[in-house]
């Protein structure tokens, strides 16, 4: 027993999984990400929690007519059946998804490489900034990785012979539903099917058929009532991308016009899972990830592993479909955080391999991300710091603690009188615009009340707001004032 568990490979592997455990709940009760968005899932799954009642299907979609899945309403479910509604319990639980997240890259790689190589993947993702930040967050990303490596692993399965397609069109139909962007994956199967020549019998078409159809039965009994939009309306929207990207469009210029920006985009996801602290150094990373599996494939070809294929299609395939979209969200590219890793960490076992001392800038790569990442407190915004996200000065979210602050103020104004709150300025443009205010109110027991003469309204920071304000500070102004 000793001599099977207590090894230094083991030892080594536990290490990293304690190092992410740490990453990613460290300090989480004050620097958790609380956006609009999560907090309306937050407000969703609350209601499911005490009616009973069972979502279909999540937030929208950048497509407004189409929802993301409700799995992510479910896992938050999870967590105020457990925590009593604590605000922060759901980042905590899918945070505990993103380490064992770290450990999935450790057993994937070590299928597709060797154990060096998962090593070295595992506590490079383990250590990524935008990786851990994405974890963090108790929104419908952050389940994205977890998902899309059980899916690789799955296939990884299916390509060496193994008759496990009912699993593996399931965890494609959860991918689905996690984000509908995903659905890019099924270019992927298609591809890596045909290249090893998958004998699809009757048989495995209906096992796939089935377990596709049991992974998005939400989808499924939501088409029923709402003109099938679905099985009909999102390949009918894809179709429309693609005809968009070739250019045939009556009075419009074709999705490649917008090139440069979906290029952006991709540098920006890109620098913050690599090294987001300086745009020169992570360019360097990135010529020198490229040029080391280039001259290794020039030199010895896919023949020698021809797992490679694998992580070629995992990357460029998204890639591609995101230039084909031309205007690809954030919420797009976690689908892609585990292979960016496998890649990096392949790339410096080929060349530790030749020279040894290249382990020491691994390391080097590794420790400073991970103290980017605690001095500034995760790029999160709190209340005595704007921590933007670099290179780029990315916003990526503000802490709960922000918005508890001003719900606190409005609670202790109300002195327990009822009272209602309206979004104001831009959060009256968007639907989701106060509702991390509205959980929190819900959360403290606020006696809120559409109908009450008192009215608080929370804008954005705007400082020619001068009447009737309340409160202030660096992100909001509240106004209060009476109507008969």
């Amino acid at each position: 027993m000793k001599k099977k568990f207590i090894t230094c490979n083991n030892f080594l592997l536990l290490c990293i999984v304690i190092l992410s455990l740490f990453l990613n709940l460290y300090k989480i009760s004050d620097l958790m990400i609380f956006i609009g968005d999560a907090a309306r899932d937050y407000l969703v799954a609350r209601d499911m929690v005490i009616t009973g009642v069972i979502p279909l299907v999540g937030i929208p979609s950048s497509v407004v007519w189409l929802h993301q899945g409700p799995i992510s309403i479910y896992i938050i479910g999870l967590a105020f059946i457990l925590t009593n509604f604590n605000p922060v319990a759901p980042a905590v639980l899918y945070s505990l998804i993103g380490v064992l997240t770290t450990f999935l890259v450790y057993v994937l790689t070590k299928k597709l490489f060797n154990t060096q190589v998962a090593f070295l993947s595992s506590l490079f993702y383990a250590t990524s900034p935008l990786v851990i930040i994405n974890s963090r967050q108790p929104y419908h990303t952050s389940s994205i990785p977890f998902f899309t490596i059980l899916f690789f692993l799955v296939l990884y399965k299916v390509l060496k012979g193994k008759k496990m397609f009912f699993l593996l069109f399931l965890l494609f139909g959860f991918l689905l539903q996690v984000e509908l962007s995903n659905a890019v994956l099924l270019a992927v199967l298609i591809i890596l099917f045909y290249y090893h020549k998958i004998n699809f019998t009757k048989k495995n078409m209906l096992l796939s058929i089935c377990g596709f159809l049991t992974g998005v039965v939400p989808f499924i009994l939501y088409d029923f009532s709402n003109s099938f939009v679905y099985t009909l309306g999102f390949p009918a929207w894809i179709l429309n991308r693609i005809r968009l990207f070739l250019g045939y469009s009556v009075g419009t210029h074709p999705n490649f016009y917008n090139i440069n920006e979906v290029f952006l985009r991709i540098t920006q996801q890109l620098s913050g899972v690599i090294f987001p602290q300086s745009f020169v150094v992570f360019f360097i990373i990135l010529i020198f990830v490229f040029l080391t599996l280039l001259l290794y494939v020039r030199k010895s070809g896919f023949k020698k592993n021809p797992n490679l294929y694998i992580l070629t299609f995992w990357f460029f395939v998204p890639i591609f479909g995101f230039i084909v979209h031309a205007s690809p969200g954030t919420a797009y590219f976690p689908v892609l955080f585990p292979v960016i890793s496998i890649v990096i960490g392949y790339a410096f076992y080929i060349c530790i391999n030749k020279y040894p001392n290249m382990i020491v800038l691994f390391i080097i790569l590794v420790f400073l991300n991970l103290f980017s990442l605690i001095k500034n407190e995760y790029y999160t915004t709190t209340q005595n710091a704007e921590n933007l996200l670099p290179p780029f000065s990315y916003h990526l979210g503000s802490s709960w603690k922000v918005y508890d602050a001003v719900v606190q103020k409005i609670i202790s104004d109300s002195k327990g009188k009822s009272f209602r709150v309206i979004p104001g300025g831009f959060f009256s443009t968007v639907k989701t615009g106060i509702d991390n205010y509205k959980f929190l109110f819900l959360y403290h027991g606020a006696k809120i009340n559409n109908t009450s003469r008192l009215q608080y309204t929370i804008y954005p920071r705007d400082n020619s707001i001068r009447n009737k304000i309340f409160y202030e500070d660096s992100n909001v102004v509240v106004t209060k004032e009476y109507h008969d």
